[in-house]
């Protein structure tokens, strides 16, 4: 009877252990199977506008996560006052093939592409200077584009894009002052800190 009772929970505990690997080895195939989104990040570390050799003035723009730049703009200015003078920040993709859907036909998947757009078009203006030309009033419109997030569709790769703006207006920049409209902040180990300038070339 022992013996008996020994056969049967032997037999229950490897039908569970079985039933249990079988088990996870379906969940880590099944997780190797579905794709994960991935990140594609978009350059914005040295951004030049306009010509540095007959610039009288230059304004940077300067965004850093621990101590390193993720966004840069120089802004190179013949004359002030500087005004409505828009510029692209992402105009190889003003105009792209993107992916609208997958169709099925006879198990052939065939993908569907639509035309899309991302819209960086920002703006700087600077007005002349004042309080004996050391003090500039600016104002920013600006669209920078962080990257994509690339999702399979049907084996396809979906482009979501990323945007980031900057707005304000009556902003003052001190002439030949390092930091202008100073902002830091920390949190999740991760340090951001941006800032202005403008420097008098000439």
């Amino acid at each position: 009877m022992i013996n008996k009772l020994f056969r049967i929970s032997f037999i229950l505990m490897t039908s569970f252990f079985i039933t249990s690997c079988s088990q996870k080895d379906i969940n880590s195939a099944n997780e190797s199977v579905i794709p994960k989104d991935r990140f594609e990040k978009y350059d914005n570390g040295n951004i030049i506008i306009g010509d540095s050799n007959n610039a009288k003035y230059a304004v940077r723009y300067i965004y850093k996560i621990n101590n390193i730049i993720e966004k840069k703009i120089t802004l190179y200015i013949d004359k002030l006052p500087y005004l409505n003078k828009p510029f692209n920040l992402c105009k190889e993709y003003k105009s792209f093939k993107n992916l609208k859907g997958v169709t099925t036909q006879k198990n052939n998947k065939k993908p569907i592409y639509k035309d899309d757009s991302v819209n960086c078009e920002s703006i700087i203006n600077v007005g002349t200077p004042y309080k004996d030309g050391k003090e500039l009033m600016i104002h920013a419109n600006i669209v920078f584009l962080d990257g994509f997030r690339i999702k399979k569709v049907g084996g396809y790769d979906l482009y979501l894009k990323q945007t980031q703006s900057i707005n304000f207006s009556n902003g003052i920049l001190l002439l030949n002052k390092g930091k202008n409209m100073y902002s830091t902040s920390s949190r999740y180990q991760k340090t951001e800190e941006s800032y202005w300038n403008i420097k008098k070339l000439n």
